[in-house]
């Protein structure tokens, strides 16, 4: 959920070419606000969720996005075989470090500074900023195959419960050394 997207949609009174909006177009935009994602600057997911969630049928949901659509209210970035990005003309993206390379999901905004995991080593210390790192763009999803998905879900899984673990234990043993200064 995006405060910034509510917060643009709140205001909202007229479509982009000046037509007054009706109170069940004003509450699909809400919704597709509660589904925007800041690191996108865009909103996707399931229509037939989104329907639920707006009280509509299908059918009336998409008649209502093409008419935001048409009213240039609403752009959408339709993907074939993939979920529809949704995009809110006028909302201004967050502020992005100047990279050179693109997001890795929206070419449309440059990448977002990547924030390293805390251990327990760096979870009491400030880091300072130079540490921070551009992310990577992940490499397309046709490029990699389930089975090296899952490994690397694994991984994944197995160094944060790694790290997760370190952090406990350095808790434990900071407040065993408050509990025998005290």
């Amino acid at each position: 959920m995006s405060w910034r997207a509510t917060a643009h949609v709140k205001p909202l009174t007229h479509h982009g070419d000046g037509t007054p909006l009706s109170a069940r177009e004003k509450l699909i935009l809400f919704v597709i606000a509660d589904y925007h994602n800041e690191d996108y600057n865009c909103a996707w997911m399931s229509v037939t969720k989104a329907a639920r969630a707006s009280l509509t049928s299908e059918r009336r949901f998409r008649e209502l996005l093409q008419r935001l659509e048409k009213r240039k209210t609403l752009e959408i970035e339709r993907r074939e075989g993939r979920t529809n990005r949704y995009f809110f003309p006028g909302l201004t993206p967050p502020q992005f470090s100047q990279g050179s390379k693109k997001h890795p999901c929206n070419p449309r905004i440059p990448p977002l500074l990547q924030l390293p995991h805390p251990t327990p080593a760096t979870a009491t210390a400030s880091e300072p900023l130079s540490n921070l790192k551009e992310s990577e763009p992940s490499p397309p999803a046709a490029d990699i195959s389930i089975s090296e998905r899952v490994r690397k879900a694994e991984e994944r899984s197995r160094l944060n419960r790694e790290i997760e673990k370190a952090w406990y234990e350095a808790l434990y043993e900071d407040a065993l050394r408050k509990e025998s200064i005290a």
